[in-house]
């Protein structure tokens, strides 16, 4: 697993990677779960203006990035875990 917090005049993005088996639309659509692990990541993410993007081709591992923009005239949004 790997972990990159990249910071940029404009953006902070976070990027988790592991080094699973990826996604698979048929396995993840059997289950027939609402898979609120993801939707919880992107309301977060939505919640302190950021955006989720989760890939994971098949046998290549899952990478999960969240990217939040920044506004020089405004306060950081407050994060709370």
């Amino acid at each position: 697993m790997a972990i990159q917090l990249t910071f940029e005049p404009d953006k902070v993005t976070m990027e988790i990677k592991d080094n699973g088996s990826g996604l698979v639309a048929d396995r993840v659509a059997a289950h027939g779960d609402q898979h609120y692990g993801l939707l919880g990541m992107k309301e977060r993410a939505k919640r302190i203006g950021g955006r989720l993007e989760v890939s994971g081709p098949p046998g290549e591992g899952t990478t999960v990035r969240i990217t939040i923009a920044l506004d020089a005239n405004e306060a950081p949004p407050e994060v709370v875990l």
